[in-house]
């Protein structure tokens, strides 16, 4: 994998060359399913190491990760609940960062009501860096959303959006703020028409904060590959 990240120490530019990486993980674990309800418990563990061995100021940033995960999903009437638990650890073994330890979570909603429905959702995982002295990037994000169904066809919802990176063992941060408006027209054929617009605050350590307005149209096809094929 090549990652290259946009940071303030690079005076908000990228690095002149991409970080190469290569991840070697096993997952097991096992799971109980009743009608409405799932509930397992899964383990993974993973290596990461780096082609160049150290990144661009010399640090060795290959590291061993462990992470248990308990999650379920359930029926509660008719709305949906989904989540998960996951203690993260990621140990260094040339101990130029110190060891990660974070509980990383999911959670989602989804609640019905008539024409409505509210979503819900939060979750926390990790990802990787390039910034400077810190190897894992921990990510909150926290989103909400209505939706109303205006007939069989449209439907119009509204969305508000916070995300953080928090780069651990830098005190550094990213804060995105977004809310916005989109509608979704069906058009037949498994065609859907979608259009949008939101505004979003964006506030880097060191930085200014920014304001954007981003507008979005798009088309989508839905392809149902569960179809038996007709007989020859």
């Amino acid at each position: 994998m090549a990652l290259n990240e946009r940071n303030v120490f690079n005076l908000g530019d990228f690095l002149p060359w991409n970080e190469n990486f290569a991840t070697l993980s096993g997952t097991t674990g096992i799971a109980w399913k009743s009608a409405r309800t799932v509930i397992g418990l899964s383990f993974s563990a993973a290596q990461v190491r780096f082609v160049d061995g150290a990144d661009y100021i010399g640090l060795r940033r290959g590291h061993y990760r462990l992470q248990p995960n308990l999650f379920f999903s359930t029926m509660l009437g008719n709305a949906t609940l989904e989540g998960s638990l996951s203690p993260f650890r990621a140990a260094f073994p040339d101990k130029e960062f110190e060891t990660v330890e974070r509980l990383l979570y999911t959670v989602k909603l989804k609640l019905p009501w008539r024409r409505f429905a509210l979503e819900l959702a939060s979750n926390r995982p990790v990802e990787d860096t390039t910034l400077p002295f810190t190897a894992i990037d921990l990510v909150t994000s926290h989103e909400a959303k209505v939706t109303a169904t205006i007939d069989e066809r449209n439907a119009v919802s509204l969305i508000a959006r916070r995300k953080t990176d928090d780069y651990v063992g830098l005190d550094a941060r990213s804060d995105q703020k977004n809310i916005g408006l989109e509608y979704q027209r069906a058009l037949g054929n498994g065609l859907l028409a979608t259009a949008s617009g939101s505004w979003r605050r964006t506030k880097e350590t060191g930085l200014a904060p920014i304001d954007s307005v981003n507008l979005l149209l798009g088309l989508q096809k839905q392809i149902d590959l569960s179809r038996a094929a007709p007989a020859g």
